[in-house]
């Protein structure tokens, strides 16, 4: 069954497949919204579905966030020529790529780019928190999750290079805390809290900007 919903002046398409599992999942890809669920009741679903996405606000984000090309929550031109020159030009938030092979060669400039960011501010966080580790760092294309830890080392996902700056703070600072506390308990949201104290907007303000970067085709051609 397929369907569109409008929110906040965007367009979504609406994948619904019945399956048999007890649980209802529900996926972003691109401008489409793929439900699978066993229940027949679909229109309570999608009642749910479009007032959680109509309090996430999206309106509150900006245009370009869904359709122009991503550094750090920053628009840029991106442009690609096919040429048998290996380089990337970066000017005045202009990308253009001068390579046949350009995917995989800008992916990991991006991951560098995230690297450096990433590096130097967890030695900051983890100053604050009183631990020794400096964490090695790998970059991943993950679309499930935003960072994990794993033996004293960081895997981020490649999403968060699209992301402003002051997010992916909040993502290092999450994972930081997680060298002290394992869990999301007590003590986890007591350590957070004194860190950033407006985590909970940073919380959904990520939500927004996750939901923005799948949507937008740009940068969907390059991660999918």
């Amino acid at each position: 069954m397929r369907r569109v919903i409008k929110i906040n002046n965007l367009e979504f398409k609406l994948k619904i497949e019945y399956s048999r599992s007890k649980y209802t999942y529900v996926k972003l890809y691109g401008d489409t919204i793929i439900i699978k669920t066993p229940s027949n009741n679909v229109d309570d679903l999608l009642s749910v579905l479009i007032k959680r996405l109509e309090k996430l606000r999206l309106d509150l984000l900006p245009k370009y966030a869904f359709n122009e090309f991503l550094i750090f929550g920053f628009p840029y031109k991106l442009y690609i020529k096919d040429m048998k020159r290996k380089y990337l030009i970066f000017h005045k938030r202009r990308l253009i790529i001068l390579n046949p092979n350009y995917k995989r060669e800008f992916i990991k400039y991006l991951a560098n780019l995230l690297i450096k960011y990433s590096s130097k501010k967890i030695e900051k966080f983890l100053k604050l928190l009183n631990i020794n580790i400096i964490p090695e760092i790998e970059i991943k294309i993950m679309k499930s999750k935003y960072a994990y830890l794993k033996e004293n080392k960081l895997y981020m996902s490649l999403i968060n290079v699209f992301f402003p700056k002051h997010l992916i703070d909040y993502i290092l600072i999450h994972e930081c805390i997680h060298f002290k506390v394992k869990d999301h308990g007590f003590k986890f949201k007591k350590l957070l809290s004194m860190i950033h104290p407006y985590h909970k907007e940073a919380e959904e303000e990520l939500k927004r900007w996750t939901i923005a970067i799948f949507y937008n085709k740009k940068i969907n051609e390059l991660i999918k």
